[in-house]
């Protein structure tokens, strides 16, 4: 399963909100079992807003994402 969380960042900040899931991926994610292997993250560019950023986790099932 995957898990996504999808945001639109304001004009200029887009740069911005990606350093800010990187850093909650290394920092927050990591001590949960999210690690980098499970994780990506997706940028609007070709049939979707220029400012659409998705935070993508790649989960067992609901219980695992209930225990994170």
């Amino acid at each position: 399963m995957i898990a996504r969380w999808q945001i639109e960042a304001r004009f200029g900040h887009k740069q911005t909100v990606i350093d800010m899931f990187k850093r909650w991926n290394e920092e927050i994610g990591a001590q949960v079992g999210w690690t980098a292997d499970k994780v990506r993250l997706l940028t609007g560019s070709v049939g979707a807003l220029e400012s659409t950023i998705q935070s993508e986790v790649e989960i067992e099932d609901l219980a695992d994402l209930g225990r994170a």
